[in-house]
């Protein structure tokens, strides 16, 4: 007699090759609107076949029939224990006919996706080296909601340099929503994963919403006002914003009181303006660059020695001014790249674009800092590892 059972912590389910059948737990879907779907995947356990008390044997899944619609399953995936209950549903595809080893779990993924009104039902039968097995599935189609508003995320750049900061706001509208929302944020980083507001301020990778049962109105919300973090990615951003019918699933399009609103910006070392400099000058033959960490605050002098002489001010990326340049004699000037001077600069950094310094050597008085000296006419002056200052003169 071999054994199977619908996942780790679920009730084993004995049954022989005979024609007799087992029935495993039942899938049940939530409430899903007509025109959308519901997925149940792992850690569900329900959407799962191992054999042997607590998965300590193995067996083989021959092939499985049904269910019909408006069910469905698949993606089968051959998991271990820990990946299955860490939710990595997808780490393992495979197909059938497939040998479940002991500790192995198969995992699947079933879908209900109505297109009418009222409960449906159906299941699913797996032919297995123990027998066969079969798994009811439940769910209930309702009528789509068709009441909405609107959220519209707002910024106050769409260019950012460390130094500047970051104001959000969002413009919500009721339109004709009925009864309450749970208002989302998610954060789009440049890698193109995604982060969600949490109601204290704290940015996690799973579904949350930052404010809950919110009676929407006509007007505009602040949300935050800091300077952009420093050691964040460079690279471009998006910051999504959506309304969700009160305590329901935001991760099934159904029930979304509004459209997803974006907005997009992108954080850099140089600023537009900046950028447009070098693009029509090339990198400066000199320059001096300052970062106070407490001020958030990014000084910098950038000297060209010709075409006219120019010598430009910028603060946090904005030019303060310019006027023309002395010229002095020496010998060729280094031209080094001003966007490879950032907070984030460190020896690492330096070392990867220009090789083994000079030298290295502490300040005076200053433990926590140190100056990074380089023969072609650079000195960086590091703070506890990060950029404080940088500077070039002709060697």
């Amino acid at each position: 007699m071999a054994a199977a059972r619908a996942g780790v912590l679920a009730t084993v389910v004995l049954f022989c090759a005979t024609p007799s059948a087992a029935q495993l737990p039942t899938i049940t879907f939530p409430d899903t609107a007509v025109g959308a779907a519901a997925t149940v995947k792992c850690p569900t356990t329900s959407v799962s076949l191992c054999f042997g008390s607590s998965c300590s044997a193995s067996g083989t899944v021959q092939s499985v029939s049904g269910p019909s619609a408006p069910f469905s399953i698949g993606k089968f995936n051959l998991l271990s224990n820990a990946e299955f209950f860490a939710g990595n549903c997808e780490a393992h595809p495979v197909t059938l006919p497939v040998t479940v080893g002991p500790g192995q779990i198969l995992a699947y993924q079933a879908t209900f996706a109505p297109t009418s009104a009222g409960s449906a039902s159906g299941t699913a039968t797996f032919s297995t080296s123990g027998g066969t097995a079969t798994v009811p599935l439940s769910g209930n189609g309702i009528p789509a909601r068709t009441d909405k508003g609107a959220i519209v995320p707002q910024i106050n750049s769409t260019f950012y340099v460390p130094g500047n900061f970051l104001n959000v706001t969002y413009q919500t509208r009721r339109g004709t929503l009925q009864g309450a929302v749970d208002l989302y944020f998610v954060v789009v980083l440049p890698n193109g994963s995604m982060m969600f507001l949490k109601p204290d301020g704290t940015l996690v990778t799973g579904y949350v919403a930052f404010r809950t049962n919110v009676t929407v109105t006509d007007g505009t919300t602040g949300l935050a006002s800091f300077p952009f973090p420093v050691t964040a990615p460079f690279g471009t951003y998006t910051f999504a914003m959506a309304l969700v019918y009160a305590g329901k699933d935001p991760t099934n399009s159904s029930n979304w009181a509004s459209a997803v609103s974006t907005v997009t910006f992108t954080f850099t070392a140089l600023s537009p303006t900046q950028q447009s400099i070098v693009q029509s000058r090339g990198n400066p033959d000199l320059l001096a660059v300052t970062w106070v960490d407490e001020q958030s605050e990014k000084l910098e002098t950038w000297i060209y020695l010709s075409g006219p002489p120019t010598l430009y001010r910028f603060g946090n990326g904005m030019l303060i001014s310019q006027g023309p340049a002395s010229v002095s004699t020496g010998g060729t000037p280094p031209k080094v790249d001003p966007a490879l001077f950032t907070p984030q600069t460190t020896l690492q950094q330096l070392r990867a674009t220009f090789g083994n310094p000079t030298s290295i050597s502490p300040l005076a008085g200053a433990p926590e800092m140190q100056a990074v000296t380089y023969a072609f006419g650079l000195t960086v002056v590091l703070r506890n590892g990060q950029l404080s200052s940088a500077s070039t003169l002709r060697p």
